[in-house]
């Protein structure tokens, strides 16, 4: 009888573990990469480099193209003239760019950006280290959302673009 229990007991034991090691695997795992298709979020807070804050539901209405970056990405900076240009191209029309940078510190993602490319002529927020950023999965850098005016994201993707060439500025004027 007293091995009954102790089995018993040490079966509940092992459930009891099993199941708070997959709810802590759970909690650690990040979200979904964001794909087409799907309905962007709109609730969270995002924090400039500098100190102005904003929460990402302020562009609701707006077509919005959300480009996640690190001053190490070689790729990343060489997409970014094309974004610059995009974004004086189409901001009349209803564009807002966001970057997003991922580097840890994003002061220094910051000074790489301006010597090698020039000031950005959008907001950047920091990336890393946010409840924005860390809500998603992102599988690669420079990595891509362009989010419609209902909120439905219309393009996600890793991987450099050029944002000057007919077919990307296609994409984005076909939102507008």
């Amino acid at each position: 009888m007293i091995l009954a229990v102790a089995a018993f007991f040490g079966i509940v034991h092992g459930v009891h573990r099993s199941l708070d090691r997959q709810m802590a695997e759970q909690e650690t795992q990040p979200q979904p990469t964001l794909t087409s298709g799907m309905n962007f979020p709109a609730g969270f807070d995002l924090e400039n480099v500098g100190t102005k804050k904003a929460v990402f539901s302020e562009f609701r209405g707006k077509v919005v193209l959300i480009n996640f970056w690190a001053g190490w990405c070689g790729p990343c900076l060489h997409e970014m003239p094309g974004l610059y240009s995009l974004q004086k191209k189409l901001e009349g029309r209803g564009l807002v760019v966001l970057g997003v940078n991922m580097d840890d510190d994003p002061l220094v993602g910051m000074k790489v950006l301006r010597q090698r490319v020039g000031d950005a002529p959008f907001p950047i927020y920091k990336g890393t280290g946010t409840a924005f950023a860390d809500k998603f999965e992102i599988d690669g850098l420079p990595f891509t959302v362009v989010v419609d005016r209902n909120s439905t994201i219309r393009y996600a993707r890793s991987g450099e673009v050029n944002w000057q060439s007919p077919d990307a500025v296609g994409l984005i004027e076909g939102l507008l």
